[in-house]
């Protein structure tokens, strides 16, 4: 019986030329180029992963980010599974099925995707056979399986100087792969199930794949969803639930995911996207109730985790979730992230404190030296602006990586004259630059942060990037609606 389901899913595949990888609805953010480079926390909730790797000894907890990033994309969250994919590479930088991970979180860019792909083929000489063979279907489905290297392979790793940052956007406009590819991907996965019965979570890739990316199957929903029962008989919490929801929610017919949505603490515990499908569900099933528990927990999670992560808090802002809180007077669902406590000197050998700053709203600007020209250029579009923050009652401090002494060369010993009208202070250990998220766990390289605090040290805004904010008036235009109450339902 599940070898027929299989067949007819097989042959659904072959009516569409849709691309089967993506993790969710939205194109990943520039994993490697913008946005915090913390490595991922770890969640605390059950592991429903079956899928052992290989791992370099003393890689201990590679197993653990694996299986939560695959949680993660079958959660509809690709940006975090590729942070958790990515942090495996830290302790071990030759894992096969972390590039593998990669590959299917970022599938959304193509040449992204394909350049991850090879290199998890490159590297799957000291995997297990069942991971060479994921290895070889994902590679030979972006064409880069085979000894000779693709053209046009480009690791995506940091910009060229003055590369436009969203550049690596429009990668995802190139041409989606033909329908041959995509049938040769399904076979494969059908080819391994054959090869390794046991393998549940292949059969579990393979199903997530089809029923959130594949628009036709939606003629034949009862096939799928027979799949769905079939697979939870023997894997009842397994985190593809997102997917069910997901699948039933595109059909118009979100009710038949219920008992889906009403597991989603045990499948998905950890990923505020799946809380939040299970709340559209409840609500397609007339429970608003529990679609507003949903919507709760769900905004928990995932600014807890943005606000571990060092990422703007304001990203996860979605009107529907307003409209449902809607008629909750008064209730507040997120507290800024209090920003940790500093005291630096500056080029004369002043101490500065954040706690000197308590009580008015504060700009801290991250820069990494006046050797650097991004930076002084970032350093030069605030300094007309001082004035402006001054009279909105917000103060400017500039933190650098420079010693005292090297910073005094760079403004000269005249503490009068240097050029600026704001304190730029002195961060030559990284104390201050860590405790705030602007340095790259992946790549052990300092960033550039911009970071707006209100008056009780809370952190309301933040930029992290490989370079420096520079829309520094706009910025300055929107801090009273950032600085305002914390985004709180009246």
């Amino acid at each position: 019986m599940i070898m027929c389901r299989t067949l007819l899913l097989t042959a659904l595949l072959l009516l569409t030329a849709h691309p089967l990888l993506a993790g969710g609805d939205e194109p990943p953010e520039v994993v490697f180029l913008e946005g915090p480079r913390m490595a991922a926390p770890l969640g605390k909730g059950p592991d429903r992963i079956d899928l052992p790797i290989s791992l370099a000894p003393g890689a201990d907890k590679g197993q653990a980010y694996f299986d939560q990033g695959l949680t993660q994309w079958y959660g509809g969250w690709p940006t975090e599974a590729a942070r958790s994919f990515q942090t495996i590479l830290i302790d071990d930088p030759d894992c096969a099925m972390a590039y593998w991970g990669l590959a299917l979180a970022n599938e959304d860019w193509p040449t992204r995707a394909a350049w991850f792909a090879r290199a998890a083929w490159l590297k799957k000489g000291l995997a297990a056979p069942l991971e060479r063979r994921l290895i070889d279907a994902l590679a030979k489905f972006h064409g880069v399986d085979g000894p000779t290297e693709p053209e046009g392979l480009a690791e995506p790793w940091n910009p060229a100087p003055g590369e436009d940052r969203l550049t690596p956007l429009r990668l995802s406009e190139q041409p989606e792969p033909a329908a041959k590819a995509v049938h040769d991907l399904s076979g494969a996965f059908s080819r391994i199930l054959e090869e390794h019965p046991s393998a549940s979570e292949v059969r579990a890739l393979r199903l997530a794949l089809v029923a959130s990316k594949v628009p036709e199957v939606r003629a034949h929903p009862e096939v799928v969803e027979e799949e769905f029962q079939s697979f939870f008989q023997a894997e009842p919490h397994h985190p593809i639930h997102a997917r069910r929801m997901k699948f039933w929610l595109g059909t118009g017919q979100g009710k038949k995911a219920v008992s889906s949505a009403e597991v989603v603490g045990q499948s998905n515990p950890d990923v505020g996207k799946a809380w939040f499908l299970a709340a559209e569900v409840f609500l397609a099933a007339g429970r608003k109730e529990d679609a507003l528990k949903c919507v709760q927990e769900g905004r928990f999670i995932t600014f807890e985790h943005s606000r571990a992560t060092w990422q703007q808090p304001s990203a996860w802002m979605d009107p529907r979730d307003l409209e449902l809180l809607a008629d909750e007077p008064g209730h507040v669902f997120w507290k800024p992230l209090q920003a940790p406590d500093w005291s630096l000197t500056d080029a004369y050998g002043k101490t500065h404190s954040l706690k000197d700053y308590r009580g008015k709203p504060l700009l801290v600007v991250d820069f990494l030296g006046f050797g650097c020209v991004h930076c002084l250029e970032q350093l030069r579009a605030i300094e007309p602006l001082a004035d402006r923050f001054a009279e909105a009652g917000i103060a400017i401090v500039a933190i650098g990586l420079q010693s005292p002494k090297e910073l005094r060369v760079s403004l000269g010993d005249d503490p009068a004259a240097t050029g600026y009208s704001f304190p730029i202070l002195c961060d030559p250990k990284l104390t201050q630059f860590r405790a705030y998220g602007a340095y790259d766990d992946f790549t052990e390289t300092e960033l550039h942060g911009t970071y707006l605090l209100d008056a009780e040290g809370g952190v309301r805004w933040v930029d992290i990037s490989h370079l420096p904010y520079m829309e520094i008036e706009a910025l300055l235009e929107d801090t009273g609606r950032l600085l305002g109450p914390a985004w709180k339902l009246r």
